[in-house]
């Protein structure tokens, strides 16, 4: 395994190129197709050069959901869902998804949300590069759930 370890004023992080799986052990790095990831303590940056991020739109992730063909995986941070989410969606922050890699589905299309589709975007490209080939990106994120107008829930409207 190849590493280097960077230090910085919001989180230390270490470049993984070792070309080794093991998903019996989330704490261990992940083989990539393209192997060029930075993980870090709370922190989970995708360096994207040749994986294609597929993307679709917030109605066919919903239809697919609700065919019982696929779930929302929510990648924002607690405080966001604490203002609105998706009903049902799977909550795994952006920065945990390398330790909890065994709560996502691969049985299903997995759409991927956020805020407006960046984040999002990251960990789709994340989970195709290690092989998870049914990894959607929700674009626009929530926002263009909320703007076509389909189910949310809002907790923090108590």
């Amino acid at each position: 395994m190849v590493s280097s370890r960077i230090s910085g004023s919001l989180t230390d992080l270490t470049v993984y190129t070792r070309r080794s799986v093991d998903f019996g052990k989330p704490e261990q790095p992940l083989e990539l197709r393209n192997p060029r990831l930075v993980l870090g303590k709370g922190l989970l940056i995708n360096m994207l050069d040749d994986t294609e991020i597929p993307e679709t739109n917030a109605q066919s992730a919903f239809d697919a959901i609700e065919n019982h063909n696929g779930v929302v995986l929510d990648v924002r941070e607690r405080h966001e869902l604490e203002q609105i989410s998706v009903a049902g969606a799977i909550h795994i922050p952006l920065g945990d998804l390398h330790l909890r890699l065994d709560e996502v589905p691969r049985d299903k299309d997995v759409y991927l949300l956020c805020h407006v589709g960046q984040r999002s975007a990251m960990a789709t490209g994340f989970l195709r590069q290690i092989g998870h080939d049914r990894a959607w990106n929700i674009g626009g994120g929530i926002i263009a759930w909320v703007k076509a107008g389909l189910p949310v829930e809002w907790p923090g409207r108590g």
